[in-house]
């Protein structure tokens, strides 16, 4: 049977195989589905008779009228169902009034609109229009829009009304407006799993957020200096599924944050001020502390970058993560108290005996350096010869920016413990999780 004689239902299963699975289809001669049509006329009659093939799109690859052309065959063949766009316009494409109306004009079928735009881009503003409208968004499940036009700090807010996308899932908003998200009082949102937000309105607004989206699991927000004072709030908001929370931002706002929820399923956690507050930095410390022991502290992965200047913090934070397995550390003020991780010299117990990675963000000091070395050799040794109840782990290192392995190597203990199965690894520039996706 040659590939003419194949059966229109088999076509259709091979040609969706051919279809880019970690990205949008491309509007290219080269590439699926455009090249389908190409083949013979049999394969021709059915690709294009398929709109499940049409249904997803990447512009901005080519000029305007390329980018216009290709999305009306796309719209036409597409029929009528949920539609999704990859659109990327680089510093030197000049957004296109026709392309954004012609989109913009489909609101009522978007599944998912992912937008990089540039500085100049019309896109961001015209899309987010569309959540100012009931009832027409009723499809949308994925909506990531990166680089927002760039405002004065109390100018306006990129606005969006959660209550007319009841489907919308997933929504990442990265740039330089102010985000703000709205609902009618009283009201949730069962649909949102992932929100990450690059500049949230208010420590208020994203503690109200949480309230009314119990299904949440993954968050990241940025709260700048800059928005407002602290509100008076003394309600706790449970979000029970969440399990990664990444905060950016100010120390004032992150620590009153903290001390208003409480995340019974949080595993990954990242606090890493973008200004250094030593006044708020050790209250976060201790705000921490607290989430971790009202939640039930399932923590696995942290990442800090919070300074102290009270071991005791640290400590504290430790002895509420027993569960701990990454610490990723990106202040050399918290590597002054590493100490506190050293095997017990009597009976006593070892802070995060499951605790197996660690981070470095940044490079380090000599000094730092050989205190580090003891740390890590003390707790590989006593992985070593714990009880049988307690199973022994590899320690891995890693670090960015420099650091002198070659020093690191001399330490005393450091090269036997790397023969017996200790790893030390740079790390390269792949994502992790706590890398920020606006």
């Amino acid at each position: 049977m040659s590939a003419k004689d194949l059966p229109s239902e088999l076509l259709i299963l091979i040609f969706l195989e051919c279809l880019p699975s970690a990205e949008f289809p491309r509007p290219k001669n080269r590439e699926a589905p455009v090249s389908l049509t190409q083949v013979c006329r049999h394969w021709r009659t059915v690709s294009i008779t398929f709109p499940q093939l049409w249904s997803a799109i990447a512009l901005g690859w080519n000029s305007e009228e390329r980018d216009l052309k290709a999305l009306g065959f796309w719209l036409e063949r597409s029929g009528c169902l949920p539609l999704s766009f990859g659109i990327t316009h680089g510093i030197d494409y000049a957004c296109s009034p026709r392309v954004v109306e012609k989109i913009r004009s489909e609101s009522s079928r978007w599944k998912t609109i992912h937008l990089t735009a540039s500085e100049g881009c019309v896109c961001s503003t015209a899309f987010g229009a569309a959540f100012v409208i009931p009832g027409n968004l009723l499809m949308l499940e994925d909506y990531r829009i990166i680089n927002t036009p760039r405002r004065r700090p109390f100018d306006s807010y990129e606005r969006f009304i959660l209550l007319y996308a009841p489907r919308l899932s997933t929504l990442h908003v990265g740039g330089h407006s102010l985000i703000r998200i709205y609902y009618p009082r009283y009201t949730t949102h069962h649909a949102m799993r992932e929100l990450r937000l690059h500049k949230i309105a208010s420590s208020d607004n994203c503690l109200a957020t949480l309230r009314q989206c119990p299904s949440l699991q993954i968050l990241e927000f940025s709260l700048p200096e800059y928005i407002g004072s602290i509100p008076e709030d003394n309600d706790m908001h449970t979000v029970p599924l969440l399990h990664t929370l990444l905060m950016t931002g100010s120390c004032k706002h992150a620590h009153y944050v903290l001390g208003h929820v409480c995340l019974p399923a949080l595993l990954r956690l990242s606090v890493v001020p973008h200004v250094k507050d030593m006044a708020h930095e050790s209250s976060v410390w201790s705000e921490l502390t607290q989430l971790l022991r009202r939640s039930g502290s399932k923590l696995e992965e942290l990442r800090l970058s919070c300074d102290t200047e009270n071991p005791a913090d640290v400590v504290s934070v430790l002895k509420s993560a027993d569960s701990l397995k990454v610490f990723a550390i990106g202040s050399s003020v918290i590597l002054t108290h590493l100490n506190k991780l050293l095997p017990p010299h009597g009976a006593g117990r070892m802070l995060c005996q499951k605790l197996r990675q660690f981070e470095f963000h940044g490079p380090l000091r000599p000094c730092e350096i050989e205190e580090i070395a003891e740390v890590f050799v003390g707790r590989w040794r006593y992985s070593q010869t714990t009880s049988p109840s307690i199973a022994p782990f590899k320690i891995i290192i890693r670090y960015a920016g420099y650091i002198p392995l070659s020093q690191f190597f001399r330490c005393e203990g450091v090269q036997q413990c790397i023969d017996e199965g200790m790893e030390i690894e740079g790390m390269n520039s792949g994502k992790y999780w706590w890398t920020s996706e606006v």
